[in-house]
């Protein structure tokens, strides 16, 4: 009879461990590149990825270099003004430099309204009643912009907030236009060494 007990005994013991499920560290699947991003970007300034409009490279490029401080004349990860993140960011995705200061980067030709900002325009301001373009960063979508700024350096901040809503000067859409004319110059090249590659035949 004893033996029949422990016998009974082992059987439900093994049976509720069977039934328990596995340690959820070793179930758990690691996050993926994406899910990480889109966590990062709604947890912090209520972005949402998911948007297919959303160039997934550009916030991956901001994301490594959130935070990196602020230095005036400065374009690395030791410190990055304005204009030379700007400058920086288009240089990584796009393959070219914008002029090297925010008055420089700003084009009238290709100013849009503020009603009608898109991701990827440059926005620009004009603080402290400076007659001049002193700041300028890139639209991201939902009134959020991404710049460096003298305090936090690089950041993600909301046109609505008053200092920015207050010295808040224009924006305008040439990035586009320069990476057509990048990507033109690319095509232009290869009809050039075809035609060299010709007459060398």
């Amino acid at each position: 009879m004893r033996l029949f007990i422990i016998i009974f005994l082992f059987i439900l013991t093994a049976i509720q461990i069977k039934a328990e499920p596995l340690d959820s560290s070793f179930t758990k699947k690691p996050k993926t590149r994406f899910e990480t991003l889109k966590e990062f970007y709604w947890s912090k300034f209520q972005i949402d990825l998911n948007d297919s409009e959303n160039d997934i490279e550009l916030y991956s490029f901001i994301k490594r270099w959130y935070n990196t401080r602020y230095r005036y004349g400065g374009k690395s990860k030791w410190g990055t003004d304005c204009s030379g993140f700007t400058g920086l960011l288009c240089d990584s995705l796009y393959g070219f430099d914008l002029a090297r200061t925010a008055y420089e980067q700003y084009d009238p030709r290709f100013h849009v309204n503020k009603s009608d900002l898109k991701e990827g325009d440059l926005v620009f301001f004009k603080i402290g009643w400076n007659r001049l373009i002193s700041h300028v960063g890139l639209y991201l979508g939902n009134h959020k912009f991404v710049h460096a700024a003298i305090w936090g350096g690089v950041i993600i901040s909301d046109l609505r907030e008053p200092y920015y809503a207050r010295w808040y000067y224009s924006a305008s859409r040439n990035i586009p236009y320069l990476k057509n004319i990048k990507s033109k110059g690319k095509d232009l090249k290869k009809i050039a060494l075809q035609i060299f590659e010709s007459q060398i035949d």
